[in-house]
């Protein structure tokens, strides 16, 4: 049980790193987006980045900068890092 914590911890952690990131660098042109975001909240880049680490992506907001693209891949790398990392606590003797 303290895996599956630490592990959920790791995640919502870097959900939000990773929210507070795209934030941080949205300038109004490296996202490719369908709704009105002149200025976006916070909230925005949170549900990005949810929806960037549980895998499922979003139909309507995609990165359109190489620079935004490698973060949103990074972020999706650790994910990796982070599930085998799970993985091998779980099944190590």
């Amino acid at each position: 049980m303290k895996y599956l914590f630490t592990t959920l911890g790791v995640h919502v952690v870097m959900i939000f790193i990773f929210a507070t990131i795209y934030w941080k660098i949205y300038d109004g042109h490296n996202f490719t987006h369908k709704e009105n975001m002149e200025s976006p909240k916070f909230l925005n880049f949170l549900f990005y980045s949810i929806t960037t680490q549980s895998g499922v992506g979003m139909p309507y907001i995609s990165p359109s900068t190489d620079a935004v693209k490698m973060v949103a891949a990074l972020q999706q790398f650790l994910v990796l890092v982070v599930i085998t990392g799970t993985i091998r606590m779980f099944t190590s003797p």
